[in-house]
């Protein structure tokens, strides 16, 4: 697609990147990391500082955006702003407390009634843990509340080490896929900072339990817990038949045996609302930071975002993932990720060549299934 061949520098950790680029043609693996035009890092990339002509795979503080707790705060000091048009906070964002914040502890503490009763579900998550780790279901909030009020910044323990915590409310009226809850997984790029250009991939994954859904069993993860680390950890079933779904069979699905929606309604009506979470993501993160996005950057990120639907199709947004999963050994990721990552890579080169060139930089050739989500 490029005139030049670019050079792009991969940390050993990035096996799964390598085997989706080393065969194209326009692209040439680099050991040294100076030589490289691109450098797609996993592990220790606070300590690389690009050249003015590299890009990097990180971008600034995204933390902001990738660790729950700062997730949580990073929404709602935009919304609490009012900076937001239209789509409200608490119509994609479950009602989350960090109780590693005090006044958030004690908003929560006030705002549960004083004898627990089952309907009253919650999500106990670390702060910075990924994969399901350490996530409790809780309705019965003696204990946690008795640690709450035990100390001014409580921490609690998972396998031996402390950590922060957030609490997030259940969502409970979930969109059931043969009896069992799901969640989706969205690929999205900010691809430059300034101008903010985001963009977002059409196509997702929808992950499974591989156990059918109640709301008794609550420490069992393969009810609850929709990531695939917990299925593989704890399903002796989950190798055989890897529980993942694509866009077609859960819009037939919702279609024709569930009856709550038109055909195409995902590309008519989900899609623009996921874009617009994603939308709103973007334009907090960068009210939190203002200063760095004034600067011409030469980083970038690639994020995934995961979406629970409720019963009336409503996503709600759980998190969102830095450097996602880009392992394609099933089929439905084999048909979305070597492309989806391909695409991310030959956006963010073709700006880098613009951004030099003084050419209009919302003009992407590239773009081929990426969407726009935020086009400054």
């Amino acid at each position: 697609m490029f005139k030049k061949k670019y050079k792009i520098y991969l940390d050993k950790t990035s096996s799964n990147a390598l085997k989706i680029l080393e065969g194209k043609e326009d692209i040439q693996i680099v050991d040294n990391i100076k030589n490289a035009d691109l450098l797609w890092v996993r592990k220790g990339y606070k300590q690389i500082k690009p050249g003015a002509k590299q890009l990097l795979n990180h971008l600034k503080n995204e933390s902001f955006i990738t660790q729950k707790g700062e997730l949580t705060q990073t929404l709602k000091n935009y919304f609490d702003k009012d900076l937001n048009q239209g789509l409200s906070l608490s119509n994609f964002y479950p009602e989350t407390y960090r109780l590693y914040d005090p006044a958030e502890r004690e908003l929560f503490l006030q705002k549960n009634p004083a004898e627990d009763n089952p309907e009253n579900l919650w999500l106990l998550k670390p702060d910075r843990l990924s994969r399901g780790r350490g996530i409790k279901i809780l309705w019965d909030l003696k204990e946690l509340r008795e640690t709450l009020k035990k100390s001014s910044k409580p921490t609690l323990t998972y396998e031996g080490e402390e950590h922060d915590y957030i609490i997030q409310r259940y969502v409970k009226d979930l969109l059931l896929l043969n009896k069992r809850k799901s969640e989706i997984r969205m690929y999205w790029l900010i691809a430059s900072l300034n101008p903010l250009l985001v963009l977002m991939y059409p196509e997702g994954t929808v992950r499974l339990t591989t156990k059918k859904f109640k709301l008794s069993h609550l420490d069992d993860p393969l009810i609850h817990i929709t990531n695939l680390y917990q299925q593989k950890k704890f399903s002796s079933i989950f190798h055989r038949t890897p529980p993942k779904w694509d866009f077609a069979k859960l819009d037939n699905y919702a279609h024709k045996k569930l009856n709550l929606a038109p055909p195409g309604w995902i590309n008519d009506e989900l899609l623009p609302r996921l874009q617009d979470c994603i939308h709103h993501v973007t334009a907090a993160f960068r009210e939190r930071q203002p200063n760095q996005f004034t600067k011409k950057g030469s980083r970038f990120g690639l994020f995934g975002s995961d979406f629970i639907l409720d019963n009336k199709l409503k996503p709600w947004l759980t998190e969102v993932q830095k450097g996602p999963g880009l392992s394609f050994s099933d089929p439905i990721k084999a048909k979305i990720i070597p492309e989806m990552f391909q695409e991310a890579i030959d956006i963010v080169l073709e700006i880098k060549e613009k951004r030099k060139s003084g050419g209009n930089l919302t003009q992407i050739e590239s773009i081929k299934n990426f969407q726009w989500v935020y086009k400054e």
